[in-house]
């Protein structure tokens, strides 16, 4: 059984010029002044996500000025909707497919220099961006990562500006200087979750792992990468026919469900590596769960309908089908015509 997309989400997009693929390198070099509460590593870590910034906002420009993404709807079933602020969601997403690649860096003990380059295939990121978009998970997770990552870059400043008021007692400033390095450890783990998450979009998934171990050692409490650990292991076990990686999926999925028990797309998906596993009323249970936690999943009503299926109870995966089709799957309603034998 395999696993299926989310939500059935068109994008609207209309392709510059005569169709053909455009490369374009942006290289651009950023100069970071530390601060006293900064060291060589929390000066790189700023330094390196703010040079990831200044690219995004660049290359979010360049799509939306190209007209490679000219719509601002989507079609979400048989209704249009409206996608609020489409600069800032190009931008979240290409965070998360577009790998930026350091050229040099410099370390003074006062300033941190990078320079750094990001190249972007139009049609290829057309396409990516599309796929994103037509995936709800996806598509909240870089925009959830985005917010974090701004959230973090906010208070860092702020920060900044509390230390450098005088008179500050010694234990304020040391209670400061410690929520000083937290914050730039978001940022850090934040890196770690992209760099994976890109090098996953890429088919580099034993290089995506090592990117989000990095980002659990830094915290060990963030639930997806949890879930894209046990994605990239699911995706290796389908690959090399190795259920030795689909157990680590199962792992990991519920790893992400013990911190977030609302994670529906975890659930779904432990109940789909539990199923390849054999263990199928653990399966189903885990498929009960994502839709308690989201009755809205249509992905979980389908995996749902197949297992049922596969069971030889097609009284229940017609039901089942017939719940994630309302939802706007079309795979469930080709399945559920092939019940009816249309």
């Amino acid at each position: 059984m395999k696993r299926y997309l989310f939500f059935v989400l068109c994008l609207l997009l209309l392709c510059s010029g005569a169709g053909y693929a455009q490369k374009k390198t942006f290289v651009r070099d950023y100069l970071y002044t530390a601060s006293e509460a900064d060291s060589k590593l929390t000066a790189r870590s700023i330094a390196t996500q703010q040079m990831r910034n200044e690219l995004l906002r660049e290359i979010g420009e360049f799509l939306l000025s190209e007209k490679t993404l000219h719509s601002q709807s989507v079609l979400v079933g048989n209704k249009e909707e409206l996608v609020e602020d489409f600069s800032s969601k190009v931008e979240a997403i290409s965070a998360g497919i577009v790998e930026m690649k350091i050229l040099n860096e410099e370390w003074n003990g006062v300033t941190y220099r990078i320079e750094a380059q990001m190249t972007v295939d139009t049609s290829d990121v057309k396409k990516r961006i599309a796929e994103v978009l037509n995936d709800k998970q996806k598509t909240k997770e870089l925009e959830e990562s985005r917010q974090r990552t701004l959230a973090a870059e906010a208070e860092v400043e702020r920060l900044k500006k509390e230390l450098a008021k005088k008179n500050l007692s010694e234990s304020r400033v040391r209670q400061l200087q410690e929520d000083y390095r937290q914050q730039v450890e978001t940022l850090t783990a934040e890196e770690h979750f992209l760099q994976g998450y890109s090098a996953a979009e890429s088919g580099l998934l034993e290089v995506a792992i090592e990117h989000w171990q990095k980002a659990l050692s830094i915290d060990s409490h963030k639930a997806n990468v949890y879930y894209n650990m046990g994605n990239a292991y699911y995706d290796m076990g389908v690959a090399h026919y190795d259920l030795g990686f689909t157990r680590q999926a199962v792992k990991y999925f519920q790893k992400a469900v013990d911190i977030n028990p609302h994670d529906a797309a975890a659930y779904s998906n432990m109940g789909i590596a539990c199923y390849d596993l054999g263990e199928k009323s653990r399966a189903t249970a885990c498929f009960q769960k994502a839709i308690d936690a989201d009755p809205s999943y249509a992905a979980a009503y389908y995996n749902m309908g197949q297992a049922y299926r596969d069971l030889g109870n097609r009284e229940q995966a017609a039901t089942y089908y017939k719940k994630a089709a309302q939802l706007g799957n079309a795979k469930a309603q080709r399945q559920l015509e092939g019940l009816r034998g249309k």
